[in-house]
């Protein structure tokens, strides 16, 4: 790759060094340039360092080097290489020197003649710069003094520590150097030959040497510094560029091109890209703005390319915030896009080592590697990722940049994680299959030997009978003995066979466990792919092992929802979930939007409802080979489908029978389309011909339109009707006149591989294409110009596109298994992809009313998925600029009720999705806590005015004066269960009751001496009392007498924030500043279990599940989490979706949402635990047959429906 040329009209290098040449546009380092050229000046050796990314390189080449060169001094830079065929450091160094002296006119140093014995390079380079007369001269007799820049000196430690012989005797010859001492091999012949002194200088030291290196590799030269003494005290950090040097290199560099606010809004990002202290800066260094050069030019590259592209005159850096990201992330991954994986990795496993150094390699061994061709590499050096290096034995490759490894190494890590989960996947499969075969094979064999033992005895027992029968005769005293021990015999023989069924109980629940995680595992892989079966009974799977372990299984039950969760949050966009027997080739949507049409590989074609998904009707037969391509007529009434059969067939849309006769075309037909008066149908051909023909006769019209020289896979008509736009596997469009047949215009042409999908947006004024090349392209339909750049975010082909009904959005389908959704007029991306489909997708379309898109995939599946972009996991309400405090539902689940600094309690109607008139209004300061009557009628407020109020949940009338008492803030508030009384905790230690209807305090206040009380529940008999206190223990007080009950309940380390009693009264679940949770025994006050952790801060609020199954959790980790508390481990993954601190949580009545407050102002509900499940349901048409329950369950469990609402296939 050759460096970029810098000019006015690039003047960044993107992350290539700025050279010599370009120091006009070097700026923001003139301080460091000139203080590195005072520590060359001070010293014969000067060691500049620096983190990576802070423009080592462009300092020497840009700053450092044009400084030496008017002060008389020749910068000689030497990038080491050490390969096993590498020179020595010392010939490389002497090699460099005579290329810049050839370069500059100026004189060799040495003399060859002198000395031959001395053939080695540390040998000629010591006796060449010391031998008479000393120095360089040029053509003027000016004399200049050699400055040797060792850049990237790191590598003598990493690419060169592979080989520590040859590393120590390259130090050797540097020492040397430096130090000025002379070669053994030259002492050695001073001494046979004294005269050889008249010859050098050895009192001088003509030359001065730079080593530049990474910071972190500072401790690796220090080994070498009691060899080479002079690498210790002259020395140069290089730090990030503060923000008036990041300005200059952004003002001065870019000139006109940048604007002064736009450069501000550079700084700004760039600034906010890095990641924690600002690369370069030690600990407690200054925290002010801190830029990193790397990422400034790469940014600014960036935006001058896109500025280029559009012809525009200055950067636009408006967008940045919206559409930028981790700058060398994106960087990397638009590099990658396209290219074979083969590469990828080997990029990432071989160009870096395990702690992430760059490392050189050659070309041809690259080459050699299976599925990396030469293509690759030359896109990757295209891009800039990659560098070519000349080297004496071939080219070598490596990153352009130290902090590009940092990325590849974190996307290896990303690569193997993935693969070890399927290598964990897999192992659980083997794992479950193996204890699930074990188990029966235990059951069997106890079974077996039951039955024997219970056989043996019982014709022991038959044995005994005959010979007291005998006996009986002679002695009947005998006979009660004999019958007595026949009973004992018998109960024996039931106490074994009791025994025996126990043991085959145990092991059947050991085998269903074994078969739920079994499931799971088959679930989770089945959905995502990487297990054929299907999304459908992967989905199926899932909730299979959700139904069996739910009340049963508690140990198996958090793995069963989680995956539940897991994949509810994967497919959140995806509305309905429809399988075919055979996989989708194509698809379109009837005029009405009703009805979708579906073409397939076996050649049959077959309707669906569009809303729900359903197959309407059986498959319409006709076609004898694969399907590639249908269409809906304009009126609906029709349908036109074109196979591999050489055949187009008409189908009527209402009944499916075929219309007339196949029409018979000379080639297999690839694509289909009706114009939009339905008067007449093209198809594009496998001979690369285009046909029209008359829709009501049949019949051809006219000669073939031709044109392409290979297969069209695509063509469309325009809005009005007058042309046609075809692509075809020649990498080209063309565009034709409907009435004369003839070609329209220039051939498009901008693809580098086949074309596969067109279409017109609904104005007709622009063209969509999807090619193989992973692109989408936009042309203007009138003079079959591109519009912008191509639109790159696929990895595979692109075999489906169609515009929205109002034309603002595009949507595309590809090979990558992926749908993604595009703005027309910025041509950018829409939202993340719609991932989900586990084949190549073969086509997309839009819902009439734009709201939907629909994919078909070779799958076997249909899916309807939504448009809208937003977070379809938690609903969220922003009511307010300012923190929230606390949530409650009512009780009857029509209101949810939250507070917080804006003083005021808002109430949301459930019914309605709308608040409920005006906020109500009366507390002086922010409202801590809120609580709603088991009635639902009234509504318990705690402010930090130290007041307490009570409200009419309906009006919002204030029901009785505020409660006064407290001396502090009021964080907790509380009904009893029967809603006479109402408990409050305050900041000034105290708990107060009161009386619900009246208002009146009851009793005394109660003071545990614990500190601030943050929060206060009922037990459900109402009898006692639990609150939380800032000095971490619980405390637990009878309702009646105000007394405390029993010690404190002590287990946390720190502050406890939220208590809540189990609805049944047995359980109280607490949670601290410790960032744990805790369970314990309501009567004993025992701790159960071992604290429940996962959270990384300090757990603010706590709620019991409706049936005391499951607790939810917020903390200041920003971060829900649900806890099963049977097994006392988290159910999935965190909730996220808050930007800041969760104060508050609780359940609904049903269990099936939890709402959560936050400092981020917003209050959030989340569908939950069945939620999950009823979801997934909901996305599905059918449960399990018999036959796959069996297949895919066990023939041993009994059959549980997975979506109680959907029909079972069979029934």
């Amino acid at each position: 790759m050759a460096p970029p040329v810098i000019d006015r009209n690039n003047p960044w290098p993107w992350l290539d060094p700025f050279t010599e040449k370009a120091e006009a546009f070097f700026n923001g380092r003139d301080d460091d340039s000139a203080a590195l050229q005072r520590c060359v000046l001070a010293g014969v050796a000067t060691v500049l360092f620096g983190k990576s990314g802070l423009g080592k390189t462009s300092l020497l080449q840009a700053g450092l080097f044009p400084r030496l060169r008017k002060s008389g001094l020749l910068p000689v830079l030497v990038r080491l290489e050490h390969g096993s065929a590498s020179p020595t450091a010392a010939a490389q160094i002497r090699t460099c020197l005579h290329k810049e002296c050839t370069a500059y006119g100026l004189t060799m140093p040495g003399n060859p003649q002198f000395a031959p014995q001395l053939e080695k390079p540390e040998d000629r380079l010591w006796l060449d710069l010391h031998t008479n007369p000393v120095g360089l001269r040029d053509a003027h007799g000016q004399t200049w003094q050699v400055v040797f820049v060792l850049d990237q000196f790191e590598e003598i430690f990493t690419l060169g520590g592979q080989d520590s012989e040859r590393q120590r005797l390259d130090f050797g010859a540097l020492g040397d150097l430096v130090e000025n001492r002379i070669p053994r091999a030259l002492e050695n012949a001073i001494s046979v030959d004294e005269d050889l002194l008249d010859e050098l200088r050895l009192d001088v030291q003509p030359y001065r040497v730079v080593f530049s290196l990474r910071e972190d590799y500072l401790p690796n030269l220090e080994r070498w510094c009691d060899r080479i003494p002079r690498l210790g005290p002259n020395r140069y950090r290089l730090l990030p560029m503060q923000e008036a040097q990041a300005l200059d290199a952004i003002r001065l560099t870019g000139g006109d091109l940048v604007s002064p606010q736009d450069a501000d809004r550079i700084v700004r990002f760039v600034s906010s890209q890095q990641e924690g202290p600002a690369v370069g800066m030690a600990s407690g260094e200054s925290a002010e703005v801190s830029i990193e050069p790397a990422l400034l030019s790469l940014l600014c590259s960036g935006l001058n390319l896109e500025r280029q592209k559009a012809g525009a005159a200055h950067l636009d850096a408006s967008n940045l915030e919206q559409s930028g990201g981790r700058i060398m992330e994106r960087f990397y991954d638009d590099a990658t896009l396209d290219v074979a994986p083969a590469a990828i990795a080997f990029v990432e496993d071989e160009l870096i080592t395990p702690d992430g150094v760059r490392l050189f390699y050659p070309l041809k061994s690259i080459l050699q590697n299976p599925g990396i061709t030469k293509a690759d590499i030359d896109t990757l050096i295209e891009r800039r990722l990659l560098r070519r290096q000349p080297f004496t034995e071939g080219d070598r490759i490596e990153l352009v940049h130290d902090r590009l490894a940092a990325v590849a190494r974190q996307r290896r890590r990303n690569r193997e994680s993935v693969a070890a989960q399927q290598r964990r996947l897999d192992e659980a499969r083997r794992e479950a299959a193996a204890k699930e075969a074990n188990v029966r094979a235990d059951l069997e064999s106890k079974a077996r030997e039951s039955e024997t033992r219970a056989r043996l005895r019982a014709e022991k027992d038959a044995s005994s009978q005959r010979r007291l029968q005998g006996i009986l005769k002679f002695v009947v005293a005998a006979l009660v003995v004999l019958l007595c021990l026949a009973g004992a015999s018998a109960w024996f023989a039931r106490e074994q066979s009791a025994l025996a069924r126990a043991a085959e109980g145990k092991a059947k629940r050991s085998a269903e466990e074994a078969s739920i995680r079994r499931l799971v595992a088959e679930g989770q892989a089945m959905t995502t792919g990487a297990q054929s079966g299907g999304s459908i009974l992967g989905i199926l799977q899932l909730l299979a092992a959700h139904r069996l372990s739910d009340e049963a299984y508690p140990q198996a039950s958090p793995g069963a929802l989680g995956a539940l969760r897991a994949e509810f949050m994967r497919s959140a966009r995806l509305l309905h979930l429809s399988e075919s027997d055979e996989a989708i080739t194509t698809l379109d949507l009837s005029p009405d939007g009703l009805r979708i049409v579906t073409g397939s590989r076996n050649g049959s074609l077959q309707l669906w409802e569009a809303a729900s998904g359903a197959p309407i009707g059986k498959p319409l037969i006709g076609h004898s080979s694969y399907v590639n391509s249908v269409a809906f007529s304009p009126d609906g009434k029709a349908i036109v489908s074109a196979s591999r059969d050489h055949t187009l067939r008409l189908w009527e849309a209402g009944t499916g029978n075929p219309l007339g006769k196949p029409l018979q075309s000379d080639s297999a037909v690839c694509s289909v389309a009706f114009s939009p008066l339905g008067q007449r149908i093209v198809a594009g051909g496998l001979d690369g011909n285009l046909r029209l023909w008359d829709a009501a006769t049949g019949q051809m019209l006219g000669e073939p339109l031709k044109g392409h020289s290979q297969r069209v896979c695509a063509v469309a008509f325009s809005p009005d009707g007058q042309h046609i736009v075809s692509g075809g596997d020649d990498k080209t469009l063309r565009l034709w006149n409907v009435s004369s047949g003839q070609p329209s215009g220039e051939v498009l042409k901008g693809h580098t591989e086949a074309v596969y999908s067109v279409a017109y947006s609904p104005n007709g004024l622009r063209i969509v294409s999807g090619s193989s090349d992973a692109t989408l392209r936009l042309w203007d339909a009138r003079t079959g110009k591109p519009i912008g750049d191509p639109l790159k975010r696929h990895r595979k082909a692109i075999l489906g596109v169609a515009f929205s009904p109002d034309g603002r959005y595009i949507v595309s389908g590809s090979g990558d298994y992926t749908v993604r959704l595009w703005e027309t007029e910025t041509q950018k991306p829409a939202g993340d992809s719609l991932r989900g489909h586990t084949d190549e997708i073969t086509g997309v379309l839009f819902s009439r009313d734009g709201e939907r898109v629909v994919s078909g995939s070779y799958d076997k599946t249909l899916r309807l998925w939504t448009v809208a972009a937003d977070d379809p996991t938690s609903v969220v309400l922003n009511g307010s600029d300012k923190a929230l405090k606390s949530v409650a539902f009512s009780p009857d689940g029509t209101r949810l009720v939250w507070a917080g600094e804006d003083q005021d309690v808002h109430v949301l109607d459930l019914t309605t999705g709308k608040t409920t008139g005006k906020p109500f209004s009366g507390h002086r300061e922010a409202v801590y806590s809120v609580a709603v009557s088991p009635d639902s009628k009234r509504i318990a407020s705690g402010s930090s005015d130290m007041s307490v109020r009570l409200w009419d949940a309906a009006t919002g009338a204030l029901l009785v004066p505020p409660l006064q008492g407290h001396l502090g803030t009021v964080y907790g508030v509380a009904f009893s269960p029967d809603g006479a009384r109402l408990v409050s905790g305050s900041a000034d230690g105290t708990l107060r009751q009161w009386n619900a209807g009246s208002g009146a305090p009851i009793g005394s206040p109660m003071s545990g001496e614990g500190g601030s009380v943050s929060s206060v529940a009922f037990s459900r008999d109402g009898r006692r009392i639990v609150s939380a206190s800032e000095d971490g223990k619980l405390r637990l007080w009878d309702t009646a007498t105000g007394k405390p009950i029993g010690k404190p309940l002590v287990g946390h380390l720190k502050a406890v924030n939220s208590v809540a009693f189990s609805r049944d009264g047995r359980l109280i679940v607490s949670a601290s500043d410790d960032m744990s949770l805790r369970l314990w025994d309501a009567n004993s006050g025992a701790p159960i279990g071992k604290p429940l952790t996962g959270h990384t801060h300090y757990v603010n609020s706590v709620a019991f599940s409706p049936d005391g199954r499951y607790v939810v959790s917020g903390s200041k980790d920003q971060t829900l989490r649900l806890w099963d508390v049977r097994t006392g481990t988290p159910v999935g993954a965190p909730l996220e979706g808050h930007s800041d601190v969760i104060f508050g949580v609780t359940f609904s009545p049903d269990g099936r949402q939890v709402a959560s407050v936050s400092g981020d102002s917003s209050l959030r509900r989340w569908p939950v635990l069945e939620s999950w499940a009823e979801r997934l349901c909901a996305k599905l048409g059918r449960n399990m047959s018999d036959s796959e329950w069996q297949r895919l369950v066990s023939p041993d469990i009994p059959y549980a429906r997975q979506c109680p609402g959907l029909p079972k296939p069979g029934d």
